[in-house]
């Protein structure tokens, strides 16, 4: 009875399957690759779910796709004897899929990619009859049969695999020279700006050090120096003597400032009731002729003067704001009757 497959792992194969097929380059990722063995390693029921994994993504109508299925379907039969037991049981239909054996089934586009697969795919029967086709009866039914009936020359083949290797080697070693001489170029360029890449890097070390001193750059005080200073922390007030002086002086300015309010009080008020006192005199004597108040009236003027000069000179002195007077002047109504009986 075969054993059951845990669901995550199914569900890994079919990620790195679909992962591989997808890329569109012609190389397969390697990492991906060995995630992929290591799960069919575990058991053959992973690698059948593999192999179905594969044949359809074989069965899409993309040559890139292809191609990077039937990669994968090369690093599986060299290494699972499962996976070529079931690649060959169905070895007819692999072929028209990859090496288009049916003229009903071509090959999906693109065309020059669809050509790179047929070539590989047949290079790899070859390749699989030569090491395995002893004891795979189909397999060699199948290479005889491109090569007998599909008059595939597979010397030819190798003679074509064997010039695009050395087209290959003759290209990257183009391309090896190309990049050693940027490399050259590109040190010359590096020597001849050494001078300001050493200007430019003591800059910015030095901004750094202005920036981030180093505590070798700090100034380390003397023993001397310490107690020097200490004795003069001793000989000056603590600040608590020196806040509780100034909490005295700030009480005693309060205490003279709210004294002199008073005595300016005090003058408003006498100086307010002067103006009664005057006011009181003058309602008096309003029935007096004015023949004989003349003096009186002189009189009255002299002192409303003097009082009036009294009144100004303490105005000067004293805000009647202050106190809640809004109007520190006073106009005086005297009404004198001249008539004679």
């Amino acid at each position: 009875m075969p054993t059951p497959l845990d669901s995550n792992l199914s569900r890994q194969v079919g990620k790195y399957v679909e992962t591989l097929t997808h890329t569109g380059q012609k190389v397969l990722d390697k990492d991906v690759l060995k995630k992929l063995k290591n799960i069919c390693k575990i058991s053959d029921g992973y690698v059948e779910h593999a192999y179905h994994l594969l044949i359809y993504q074989l069965e899409k109508a993309h040559a890139e796709i292809r191609f990077s299925a039937f990669q994968i379907c090369n690093e599986l039969f060299r290494r699972s004897h499962f996976f070529r037991e079931l690649l060959v049981s169905n070895m007819q239909h692999v072929m028209e899929l990859t090496c288009e054996t049916s003229s009903d089934r071509l090959l999906p586009p693109p065309r020059s990619v669809a050509l790179s697969l047929k070539r590989m795919a047949l290079q790899c029967i070859q390749e699989w009859n030569k090491e395995y086709g002893d004891g795979y009866k189909k397999l060699q039914l199948g290479y005889n049969f491109l090569k007998h009936c599909k008059k595939v020359d597979f010397n030819a083949l190798q003679i074509e695999n064997s010039a695009e290797q050395v087209r290959q080697q003759e290209q990257e070693r183009r391309q090896n020279l190309i990049n050693q001489e940027k490399l050259k170029k590109i040190m010359i360029e590096i020597n001849e700006m050494q001078p300001e890449i050493t200007n430019t890097l003591t800059a910015l070390e030095n901004c750094i050090c202005l920036l981030f001193p180093t505590p070798e750059d700090f100034f380390i005080q003397d023993g001397n120096e310490t107690e020097t200073k200490s004795k003069i922390s001793d000989e000056k007030p603590s600040p608590s003597n020196c806040s509780g002086t100034k909490q005295t002086e700030d009480q005693n300015k309060n205490e003279e400032q709210d004294l002199d309010q008073k005595d300016r009080l005090s003058e408003l008020i006498e100086s307010a009731r002067k103006v009664e006192e005057k006011k009181n005199i003058v309602k008096n004597d309003s029935d007096v002729p004015s023949i004989s108040r003349s003096k009186d009236d002189d009189d009255m003027e002299e002192d409303n003067s003097e009082f009036g000069s009294e009144t100004s000179d303490s105005e000067e002195d004293i805000d009647f704001r202050e106190y809640g007077i809004l109007n520190s002047k006073y106009s005086i109504e005297v009404n004198v009757n001249t008539g004679i009986c």
